[in-house]
């Protein structure tokens, strides 16, 4: 008894091992499977390892081990084996088991095609499930119904955006025009486009209080620059009004230093009187010189706060003048988008009025490619066909050629 329950571990183990579930009983291992390890000797939790490119799994002290082709029995034999053969355990109790089988691939004509987990008993029907249906977009009348409903919402958006930066580019020529209000001709025409006024109108109103806030600011800051101007040329105007007294106040001791000399000459005044009337001609000269540079520094300011304002002005019109270039080119990028799904929309429709007088000719095919022991094969399959880890299943959809004739734009 004692040595029976000293032995019930391993043999629990050991059966574990030979007898795993029975979808894994005559599955072969393969590259890219996952397996779940366990030395049960140890305290070690289980460990996941993956069946590399060359059908080895990288185990703990002994390395890599070949399991691929092999069954879940068959692995657990190799991977005991390796631990004796390499003396390190005498008597292993090792339990493996599968973690994960490699993914299913689904090609063709699907809905979402990929890669999707393998789960046992997989059949063809589920996996096509998982990616979405098959995909026969001109044979089901309520996929065109939606991508009809789609193309309508689609277009009426780029309306909207058309409208948009119609009363956008309608705003910047009142703007450049100095109206503080939309007229009719200002709005771009679009041929074969036909915009809701109601639309229109609501824009247009948003943009004309846009024109007003605008202009407000800019007449401010204008405002402010013209009066700077304005009091610029005032200063000007009055230093050459005192330049033109300061050289009549020249002139004046100019005729007096004259007279004075021709006194002295005569002996009618002394010469201390000539020495003052010259004096006073040279205060007044130099006068006349601090009046320059005056005069001279008001009318680089002057030229300065003008250039200030004409750069003001130019930069608006420029920055007018270049939103209006962008819009235009935004406008004609929407109209030809407009005309794309437009015509998009009304080769639909045909395709739907095509399709709703004739019965669907649509055929399924499915195949399988199955790669087993280095060897490919191809397998047809059906709803219930049964999958394999690593399958990858082609869905086909083939049609009359008559209705892709039809069809053809």
């Amino acid at each position: 008894m004692i040595r029976l329950a000293f032995l019930l571990p391993a043999l629990l183990a050991f059966l574990g091992a030979v007898t795993p579930a029975a979808a894994q009983v005559d599955y072969r291992l393969a590259v890219g499977d996952i397996v779940e390890f366990d030395i049960l000797n140890d305290d070690d939790a289980p460990r996941k390892f993956v069946i590399d490119n060359n059908g080895e799994v990288q185990l703990p002290f002994v390395g890599g081990v070949r399991i691929a082709d092999l069954r879940i029995s068959e692995a657990h034999d190799a991977i005991t084996d390796s631990y004796v053969g390499n003396e390190i355990l005498v008597d292993p109790m090792i339990s493996l088991s599968i973690a994960e089988y490699r993914p299913v691939f689904v090609l063709g004509d699907v809905k979402t095609p990929g890669s999707y987990g393998f789960q046992p008993l997989m059949t063809v029907e589920q996996v096509i499930g998982l990616a979405g249906g098959v995909s026969t977009l001109l044979n089901n009348e309520e996929e065109r119904i939606l991508s009809r409903a789609t193309m309508r919402g689609q277009l009426q958006s780029i309306e909207a955006d058309i409208a948009r930066q119609a009363v956008w580019i309608a705003r910047v020529r009142a703007q450049l025009a100095g109206r503080n209000s939309i007229a009719e001709d200002d709005l771009p025409t679009i041929a074969g486009i036909e915009l809701d006024p109601e639309f229109v109108g609501q824009l247009k109103v948003t943009e004309e209080k846009i024109i007003s806030v605008e202009a407000s600011a800019f007449a401010q800051d204008t405002g402010a620059l013209k009066a700077s101007v304005k009091a610029a040329t005032n200063e000007v105007e009055l230093i050459e009004k005192l330049v033109e007294n300061q050289e009549k106040t020249i002139a004046f001791y100019e005729e007096e230093v004259d007279r004075s000399k021709q006194l002295q000459d005569r002996g009618l005044t002394a010469r201390a009187e000539v020495g003052r009337r010259g004096q006073e001609l040279m205060n007044a000269q130099s006068g006349l010189l601090q009046i320059y540079g005056e005069i001279s520094r008001a009318r680089r300011n002057q030229g300065e706060l003008e250039r200030s304002l004409a750069q003001k002005i130019a930069e608006r019109t420029q920055t007018l003048l270049q939103d209006q270039q962008e819009r235009q080119l935004m406008l004609e990028k929407l109209t030809k988008e407009y005309r794309s799904v437009e015509g998009q929309l009304s080769l639909l429709t045909s395709w739907s009025e095509a399709e709703s007088v004739r019965a669907s000719t649509a055929k399924v095919f499915m195949s399988i490619r199955r790669n087993t022991g280095g060897t490919s094969t191809v397998i047809k399959a059906g709803p219930t066909t049964g999958l394999a880890p690593g399958d990858t299943l082609t869905v086909t959809v083939e049609r009359e050629r008559q209705i892709a004739l039809d069809l053809e734009p």
